[in-house]
């Protein structure tokens, strides 16, 4: 079985801002971007041999939902 690879991309009005395998690096790009968008896609391979399995998914709503629910009750202040 080849190994899958996930896939973000933080998008804004202009066009692609970050891409990258990591899921931190992706919401911290996303929070730290006015109007962006986030996704994820699924590529399988290894090296240069990659190839999508799964299509580019907006996952912008889960995350703010997340992120809302994260600072829920949090002092802005501190």
């Amino acid at each position: 079985m080849k190994k899958q690879h996930n896939f973000y991309e933080v998008k804004d009005s202009s066009g692609s801002v970050w891409g990258g395998e990591s899921a931190r690096e992706a919401v911290d790009f996303f929070r730290r971007t006015l109007n962006a968008k986030l996704t994820v896609s699924v590529w399988e391979g290894e090296g240069e041999d990659l190839y999508q399995v799964i299509e580019p998914v907006d996952i912008t709503s889960a995350i703010l939902h997340t992120v809302a629910s994260m600072t829920e009750g949090v002092d802005a202040r501190c």
